[in-house]
């Protein structure tokens, strides 16, 4: 059977380019830190018929979405996800000198720890703390709800 023209050939297509071509722009963001495919899924076919089994067809405005976004695509770490949902599944600030996620050093202030979260695409300043530990709780406070909890 030919799947080009199914509809989850694409998502096949990108998910196993994102990890597996370091020509990929993004492929440091992917298979650049040790995010891999099921060697299954290599196979469009396999693919396709494991997503459609485990989690369905995609909804209308999804993509497909790891749950441990540090790890694999593999059978039981996927499912369709709105781009909106997804900011609550990612890594934190690649420029942050942090260890939490949304938590940002900057020496120039007073109070040098910024504490911010990223809410339907707008970016929400929580404020500048003294600790880190009090920009953790400042992001840990606001994150439930912006997920709505």
């Amino acid at each position: 059977m030919g799947y080009r023209s199914h509809y989850l050939y694409m998502t096949w297509h990108n998910m196993k380019h994102l990890c597996t071509s370091s020509d990929n722009k993004y492929y440091h963001n992917y298979g650049g830190r040790g995010i891999s495919v099921h060697p299954a899924w290599l196979e469009v076919g396999n693919f396709i018929e494991v997503v459609l089994k485990e989690i369905g067809d995609r909804p209308e405005g999804t993509t497909l979405d790891r749950i441990n976004n540090d790890g694999n695509y593999v059978p039981g770490n996927i499912r369709w996800l709105r781009r909106e949902e997804q900011q609550w599944n990612r890594r934190g600030w690649t420029n942050s000198s942090s260890k939490y996620k949304g938590v940002s050093y900057d020496p120039r202030y007073k109070k040098p720890w910024r504490a911010r979260i990223i809410s339907d695409k707008n970016l929400i300043e929580l404020g500048r703390l003294a600790t880190e530990d009090q920009a953790h709780a400042a992001y840990e406070a606001e994150a439930p709800k912006q997920r709505g909890d």
